[in-house]
């Protein structure tokens, strides 16, 4: 049976009208029967919240926290040697989804996102984090690939040019 350990001293504890007990805190920290840490809830030092799981070793495997002043959720996925592999979130500045998968380096390689207006898009990314291919629907729902070499250069792009606006 895991037991609950403040790791903050309890600020709080009330009885409401309904007779639910409240705790309150800043953090909580729920370990195995073998005393290891496996969970902590709490709030950071800006005063966001945080949830982050731990596995057997102490390595953290998925955390869900807000970030940015708006508080836009994160929810990242990490291997076994705690590097985050997977990371769903919406955009700080945009609000808009993407999820990111990364190398065992913790460079993103692959994102799936929607673009400004709405159209969704993949990007591929090479180890140093530059896209080398990508594919989105524009704002009329037609398919765009693009193709880089290296130094960024376009190697390909279908369609070539883009129809005009009528």
């Amino acid at each position: 049976m895991s037991d609950l350990t403040l790791q903050v001293p309890a600020q709080r504890v009330e009885q409401p009208e309904q007779g639910d007990m409240i705790v309150e805190a800043r953090s909580f920290r729920l370990r195995d029967a073998q005393g290891k840490t496996r969970a902590v809830l709490g709030v950071d030092d800006k005063g966001a919240p945080f949830l982050t799981m731990f596995d057997a070793r102490g390595n953290s495997r998925a955390a869900l926290h807000l970030v940015g002043e708006d508080g836009q959720p994160r929810l990242a996925l990490s291997d076994a040697q705690g590097s985050p592999q997977v990371v769903l979130c919406l955009g700080e500045d945009d609000g808009r989804p993407c999820l990111a998968l990364s190398d065992a380096g913790n460079t993103p390689r692959a994102l799936l996102h929607l673009g400004e207006y709405g159209p969704p898009g993949i990007a591929l990314l090479d180890a140093d984090g530059n896209m080398r291919a990508g594919l989105h629907l524009d704002m009329q729902g037609q398919p765009r690939i693009i193709m880089r070499d290296a130094r960024g250069r376009t190697m390909y792009r279908a369609p070539e040019r883009l129809p005009k606006a009528e």
